[in-house]
This record gives C-alpha cells, sequence and structure tokens, in this order.
C-alpha cells in the first residue's frame, strides 16, 4: 500500500478554537434553517459551544452531540419545530453539519442526521440546547428490506450500487466506486450473480458484498466510502497529516499490536482511514512510519481547547503477497 507523503506543515500558534454549526434539512442541503458560526464576531460576543464527535473506521454510525448555550427562545423553539417535522417525514430529516478551524481556515468534520433534540436545558444560568446526531443513522435505522429484489446478466458492483443509492439511499463517493471496480475485477468471471436476492438487514447484506471484495465499509460526512486493510485506497488528497509538537501533540502512548493512542489539538483532517504521520519532540517518527485511523474523537468548547483524542493502528503499507 502506497506511503502517504506528509501534509506540510505551517501552524506554529494555538488559536482559540472556533466551530460552525450549519442545520439544513436533507431535502435542502444547502439552504441553512440556522447558522452558528464565528469567524465574523469577537470573542466577547460569541455564544459558547460545546462539541464531542466520535468516528471510527466500521461501519457504525459516528455520533456526535452539540451543546449551545443561550440561544434565544425564539430561535430554540423554531429549530426544535423544524427537527420535529422532519422527525416524522419518511423522506426528509434535518441534518447537522460541524466544521473546525485549523490553520486560519474552517474545514468540515461532521456531516449527520439529528435524531434527538432538547431545546432548552436549564443549566444554573444558563439555557442549553443539546442536539444529537448520527451520520448516516437514519439509512442503518430503516436498512431492512422485504423487497426480494433479484438481479439478472449485472455486474458485482452494480448490485452493490443498487443497494447502496436505491435502498439506503446514499450516495457513492467516486473514488471508493473505482476502489470497488478494481476489486471486482479480481473475482472469478465464472460467478452467476443472476440468483441474488435482496432480503432482509441491508446492513447485514452490504457487508457480505463488501467483504467479497476484500474491503470494509462505513458512512462518512453523508456518502458511502470503502477502505482497503482499513485505509481509503483511492483517495483525492492522499497526504498524511502531521502530528508532532509544533502542530499541537499533547501526549501519546503505544498499544497493542504496534498502535498508537495520542491526544492533540484537533485537526479536522484527521478521520478514519486515512494515514498519519507522528513525530516527536526530536522530530524523528515515533514507532510505525505511518498510521491508519481506526477512531478519532474531537472534543472541547470554543471558549477552551480544541482536543482530538486519535487511535491508530501501524499501517500495512506492503502489497499483500
Amino acid at each position: 500500500m502506497t506511503v502517504w507523503a506528509i501534509e506540510p506543515l505551517t501552524i506554529r500558534r494555538y488559536f482559540l478554537p472556533d466551530i460552525e454549526l450549519f442545520f439544513t434539512l436533507g431535502s435542502a442541503p444547502d439552504v441553512p434553517v440556522l447558522t452558528v458560526g464565528y469567524p465574523e464576531q469577537t470573542p466577547t460576543d460569541k455564544l459558547r459551544v460545546e462539541w464531542d464527535i466520535s468516528m471510527t473506521r466500521t461501519s457504525s454510525a459516528d455520533q456526535a452531540t452539540f451543546r449551545i448555550y443561550n440561544l434565544n427562545e425564539a430561535t430554540r423553539r423554531g429549530l426544535h419545530g423544524v427537527w420535529r417535522k422532519a422527525s416524522t417525514s419518511k423522506t426528509n430529516s434535518m441534518v447537522v453539519r460541524a466544521g473546525l478551524s485549523w490553520e486560519g481556515q474552517t474545514r468540515n468534520v461532521f456531516r449527520g442526521q439529528i435524531w434527538k433534540m432538547n431545546p432548552s436545558m436549564h443549566s444554573a444560568t444558563d439555557v442549553v440546547t443539546e442536539v444529537h446526531a448520527g451520520d448516516g443513522a437514519v439509512s442503518l435505522r430503516d436498512s431492512t428490506t422485504d423487497t426480494g429484489a433479484t438481479f439478472a446478466k449485472v455486474d458485482f458492483v452494480s448490485i452493490i450500487q443498487t443497494v447502496v443509492t436505491l435502498e439506503m439511499g446514499l450516495p457513492i463517493d467516486a473514488p471508493s466506486l473505482q476502489l470497488m471496480k478494481e476489486a471486482a475485477a479480481q473475482l472469478p468471471q465464472t460467478l452467476d450473480w443472476s440468483n441474488y436476492t435482496i432480503s432482509g438487514d441491508l446492513q447485514d447484506v452490504i457487508d457480505d458484498l463488501v467483504a467479497t471484495l476484500g474491503l470494509e465499509w462505513k458512512i462518512y460526512r453523508g456518502y458511502f466510502i470503502v477502505l482497503r486493510r482499513g485505509i481509503r485506497g483511492i483517495t483525492d488528497d492522499p497526504l498524511a497529516p502531521l502530528i508532532s509538537a509544533d502542530s499541537g501533540l499533547i501526549d501519546y502512548r503505544p498499544i497493542d499490536d504496534d498502535g498508537i493512542e495520542l491526544t492533540a489539538l484537533a485537526n479536522p483532517r484527521v478521520a478514519p482511514g486515512i494515514q498519519i504521520a507522528v513525530q516527536g519532540p526530536d522530530g524523528l517518527p515515533v514507532g510505525a512510519l505511518r498510521y491508519r485511523v481506526s477512531t478519532v474523537r474531537y472534543h472541547g468548547s470554543n471558549y477552551g481547547e480544541s482536543l482530538m483524542s486519535v487511535v491508530g493502528r501501524k499501517a500495512d503499507l506492503l502489497p499483500a503477497v
């Protein structure tokens, strides 16, 4: 497997964390219901926001909790009303998208359907709006079919496309589609898929289909993606973020199976399935040359720290024999 080049490091200062939250409807993803953003405001004007975002390379839904302090009552009621209406719809959902600041720019870290909202939690002198969301949670929750759809005279990847796009309602990102086609080309050409039937839990169906290709899958920022040996095998941006003292590495320790567990300032480019490079104070690699990210948890507040906790496994950089 290719060794990703290290991302150029330009950050030398630690900035007060910024976060932007966009609330939209799935049917109108580019039209905000509410935007909570801070780049144009001074620190004294900021609403307080706390976040806890957990992502993994498995097919389980990534999850996030956001706590927004002291939105005005009209905004809280309006936001909750839109969510309640969307939550009763079978064809629509309310979506939250979050971006964290890094090197002076805001980068998206999460996109997911809101499955729970408490608009007015009272805490001391504050009123807190708490939002719980899952990336692909609605698709996975509703992923059971009794259609018994069968296929004839189609290639293997077309079956996966049908299951993912029509049954689960998810787009497949282009690099993942290409990776599946390359893997499918290695299957025996004598296999006959004309009797293949979709029935039951779609998550189990997709597990079996993707495993046949020797790949893994997950839902990431609203897209269906695949991974090979825990790494996104094809990417439009194959750079490994550098995690070092200069970019905010706080603590690290080795774990089993040549892995690493670390805490650092949050870099929004760190996500499950990518490679990262970790360097110690001496500028030398810590442990493996590259790690593949298994899990990452972003947590913090816009009035304190913006951190990430990462579990990485040694990346297999050589082709399987």
